[in-house]
């Protein structure tokens, strides 16, 4: 379990809790409160109700079966997170965040994480190019959800609130996790927005291959654990990635392991 994001369990919970609150309301419901349109919608939605709850038992087990995949570093944990949420969002953006998370803390489990003040270190910084694309993403699905609260479209617009919330996150940790810094005695790379910074020394590093000018296979051996991952030079901004990957090749080749 070492490798569930606490995030993943809070969603979890919060769904859990949320699907039993639902459904101790519906049961002690005063149809006397209801007019009677909102009654005949109240008759269908109780006559339907263990259906409702045999459905949304299910989704919680495959959310459960879920972390069980990605605590133990199941490749379609994750898509199985992802489908098990559709169904219940917004709210599941929390549990899905935290399963994202999870997936790339098991995937890159044989790195060693950056640490938190590498950036201070000083050495040669190259930003994300995806907190621009999300910025924008924030600002658009704040101003559609209060447009569609507005007029009174609350599903729509607390999908959108729920949304711009996750940009916002996601922006975040790429503004704190650089898609790359080169310092003296090793480098740090960001496989992905949901994954952490991985340090990787210079002398650790076994091969380093070069893609169509746009991925980098990356061999690496830490402790004696070999690993890979592909870092591609996209997460990089656009104006940057040439000077990336000029300056990556040349570090990597001052510690003889040309990049080919």
């Amino acid at each position: 379990m070492r490798f569930l994001h606490p995030a993943a369990w809070a969603g979890f919970l919060l769904h859990c809790a949320m699907l039993y609150v639902f459904f101790r309301a519906l049961t002690g419901v005063d149809l006397s409160l209801f007019s009677p349109e909102e009654r005949q919608i109240m008759d269908v939605l109780l006559g339907s109700l263990e259906t409702l709850r045999l459905f949304y038992y299910a989704v919680l087990a495959m959310q459960a079966l879920a972390l069980g995949m990605l605590a133990t570093r199941v490749r379609f944990g994750l898509g199985l997170a992802i489908v098990a949420s559709i169904i219940m969002l917004p709210w599941s953006l929390i549990y899905l965040i935290g399963c994202a998370l999870s997936h790339y803390r098991g995937k890159y489990a044989e790195f060693t994480l950056a640490p938190p003040d590498a950036a201070k270190q000083g050495g040669r910084v190259f930003s994300a190019g995806a907190i621009k694309k999300l910025r924008f993403a924030v600002f658009g699905a704040l101003a559609f959800s209060f447009g569609c609260l507005a007029i009174n479209w609350y599903n729509v617009g607390t999908i959108a609130f729920g949304f711009g919330l996750a940009a916002f996150y996601t922006a975040a940790r790429a503004r704190k996790n650089p898609a790359l810094a080169l310092y003296q005695e090793y480098f740090t790379v960001t496989p992905s927005l949901f994954a952490d910074s991985l340090l990787i020394r210079y002398d650790a590093v076994r091969s380093a291959t070069l893609h169509d000018n746009e991925s980098i296979l990356l061999k690496v051996e830490n402790s004696g654990a070999p690993g890979s991952l592909v870092w591609s030079l996209r997460s990089v901004e656009t104006e940057q990635r040439r000077a990336a990957l000029e300056e990556l090749g040349a570090a990597l080749s001052a510690h003889s392991v040309p990049l080919y």
